[in-house]
């Protein structure tokens, strides 16, 4: 008896706005991603180097690269959902379950559901 909400960005419109931007959504895939994508801490994206540079990763992305890319949108859409999802169930505790770096050292999601 529990509202549920999927709090993730599809992956088919996650892959349409990191190589076209929230305007390459239809109007249908819209609401699937955050409104508005605002960007992740410099600390969050030290702590994503550190990450990627320790499997091998390329050439670092841009900062614009990286908040297009399909983690921050992640970010921007669990944090935006966990939000409407307090504002449509006022009173009540929102269970948010994430793989431990989307919220770890209150960065990413944490911080993307704090800016909101």
């Amino acid at each position: 008896r529990l509202p549920v909400v999927a709090a993730n960005a599809p992956a088919g419109p996650r892959r349409k706005v990191t190589s076209g931007g929230l305007e390459a959504l239809s109007p249908e895939e819209r609401p699937l991603v955050a409104s508005e994508l605002l960007p992740n801490s410099d600390a969050y994206w030290a702590r994503f180097d550190a990450v990627m540079a320790s499997h091998g990763g390329g050439e670092k992305p841009s900062a614009e690269q990286r908040l297009r890319n399909g983690q921050s949108i992640w970010d921007n859409t669990m944090g935006e959902s966990v939000v409407r999802a307090l504002a449509a169930h006022p009173g009540h505790v929102v269970l948010l379950v994430v793989g431990r770096f989307h919220v770890e050292q209150g960065q990413g999601t944490a911080e993307q559901v704090e800016r909101r």
